[in-house]
Parts: structure tokens; sequence; C-alpha cells
């Protein structure tokens, strides 16, 4: 979703490539290491600690604590001082690039005329608040089945139509008159393409229930059907949105053909 608002500055598709190779692969991966490390880590260390210790902030509290003597006062403020600091940019700087700068770019070209670039970042740090991420992040079940998963359910049938519309409708050629004018397109109609809609409401559907039924997490009860089917809801969106959305396309083209033959 958000390395196209990126990668439209490249010069070329050479530093878009070599940009993304060197700067998400290799960092995701050193950060992914430091995260496994330091919670097991302090797992070992910290025995007659219980809480979320994956939780930087949590972990950082129970150290700087001083009802635990890991570190003189002195060197607990200190610590206390670097490592917020460090949350303070980390914090700042993934969500500007990884959830600021997208939805900014979808407001200020909903309504180009009202809405600048700052302004859809301020409507975007309004709607964090107003979704409650505290609330997801409050334990390890609820962020990962309530939210993750439910994110990608969302996700999986838009990545599905994106991979099958260019893949195999357009063979990789995408025409810029297709893409702007409504008058030349093959898929057009009035600047929607509604069976890109309908296939990703086809790519949901089958994934709902299960997100339904993960909102209930306090709730004993048996898992059914829709509970596995919810467990791989990036991979159904993905291949059930992408083969509706291209059986859709062939059917609307033939029926499209036939209409012409018949005038």
């Amino acid at each position: 979703m958000n390395i196209p608002d990126f990668t439209r500055f490249g010069r070329s598709q050479r530093d878009q490539i070599i940009g993304q190779s060197l700067g998400l692969p290799l960092t995701m991966l050193v950060f992914s290491t430091m995260a496994v490390v330091i919670t097991s880590t302090a797992q070992d260390v910290l025995i007659n600690v219980s809480g979320n210790l994956w939780d930087p902030v949590y972990l950082l509290s129970i150290i700087t604590s001083p009802s635990h003597q890991f570190f003189s006062t002195s060197v607990r403020i200190i610590i206390s001082i670097v490592s917020l600091l460090g949350i303070l940019i980390a914090t700042v700087s993934v969500n500007i690039a990884a959830n600021v700068v997208s939805p900014a770019n979808d407001f200020a070209n909903l309504l180009p005329r009202y809405i600048s670039f700052k302004t859809g970042g301020l409507i975007t740090c309004l709607l964090a608040v107003v979704i409650m991420p505290w609330k997801l992040l409050s334990s390890s079940e609820e962020y990962v089945f309530t939210w993750l998963i439910g994110y990608s359910a969302l996700l999986g049938p838009i990545a599905g139509i994106i991979i099958a519309d260019y893949y195999i409708i357009k063979s990789r050629q995408l025409s810029i008159v297709d893409l702007y004018a409504d008058d030349h397109s093959i898929l057009s109609f009035q600047s929607i393409n509604w069976i890109s809609i309908v296939s990703l409401l086809i790519g949901i559907a089958p994934n709902m229930p299960g997100f339904i039924q993960s909102l209930q997490l306090n709730q004993i009860r048996e898992k059914n059907l829709f509970d596995h089917i919810y467990v791989y809801a990036w991979f159904i969106g993905v291949f059930l949105s992408g083969f509706v959305y291209v059986l859709f396309v062939f059917l609307f083209k033939r029926m499209k053909s036939f209409l012409k033959s018949q005038e």
C-alpha cells in the first residue's frame, strides 16, 4: 500500500529496486531478530516478573522501576531518557512512513480542492486516535486475531485483484489511457470498476464470520469451520478475489463483444 507513495519519486526503475531491496528485507530481518532476542532474554533475566515482556515500553518501565534494583538512580534516569527518545523517534518515523503518507494522499486525492496533503495527514492522525489503538495492543491475542488477521482479510483480496489484473488481464502492459480516460477504458463503469468491487466483497465474505467471532475473545466456545478459515484469511482472499476478478472480466468482455456483434 505504501511503496507507490515513495517509488513514484524515484528517478528510474533501478533506483526503486535497489531502495526496496536494501531498505526493506534487511531492516525487517534485523529488527525482527532484535525483538525476538530482547524478549527471550528478558524472560530469562526477569524470572519473577509477569506481563507483556514483548512490549518495549513495559519492559523499560520494569528495568527503570525503583522497586527493581537493577541499576542505580542516575543510571536509571539515563536509560529512561535515551530509551524514551529512541521510542519517540521510532514511533514518529514508522508511523509517518507506514501509516500517514498513504492515507494522507488518499484523502487529498478524494477532494483535492479542499483537502491538501497536510490536511489529509491531520485527518489521519485524528482517525488514528478514534480507533483506540491501545485497545488493540492490550493483549497479543487481540492484536493478532482481531487486528492483524482482520487486516489481512481485507488486504488479501485487494492484493489478489491487483495481481490478477496486472499479470493476467493486462499481461504486465499498462495503458495510460485506460487508467485515466473512461471513454477508452475496457472496464469503464463511470470511473469505478465495479468488477473489482464485487470481487473484493466476495473475497472478504468467507472471512467475515471468523472475524466477528474473533471479537469474542473472552468467551469460551468451541471452534467451528469459520475459525479455521479465518486463520488463512489472507491466502483465501488473494486466491478467491483474484479468481473471481479474472472470471468476471472474461465474462464481461465476452458479453461486450457479443453486444457489439448484434449491433
